[in-house]
């Protein structure tokens, strides 16, 4: 025989190699798809809680007093900048919910600032 044994070990040898060198190619991946998703997520907080912050600079820049659109414009701001470290520690689409939930306060913050009538 070969110094490798009869063929059948020899096969099941090289299948197993094959086997470990997938898992490790594919964790490799999985790996890389949660941070760019962890990345992505970061990059959307953060554009999502700096218009926030460009909202409440125009309002007061323009001369509208604050109060309670100015509270939930900074929570939203805040909901929206946590998304990129919920994604990190909790799931990645929860991570996304609070950030539109951040986008939809700052949205009803802006909708608060014009009285009806005006």
């Amino acid at each position: 025989m070969t110094e490798y044994g009869n063929g059948a070990d020899r096969t099941e040898q090289l299948r197993a190699g094959f086997q470990q060198q997938g898992t490790a190619a594919r964790d490799e991946a999985v790996a890389r798809d949660e941070r760019r998703t962890h990345r992505a997520h970061t990059v959307i907080g953060a554009v999502m809680a700096a218009l926030s912050v460009v909202v409440i600079l125009y309002r007061l820049g323009r001369g509208d007093h604050p109060g309670v659109w100015t509270a939930c414009c900074a929570v939203g701001a805040a909901l929206s900048a946590s998304t990129g470290l919920l994604s990190r520690r909790v799931s990645p689409r929860l991570a996304l919910v609070v950030g539109c939930l951040g986008v939809a306060l700052t949205g009803v913050s802006d909708a608060l600032s014009h009285p009806p009538g005006h």
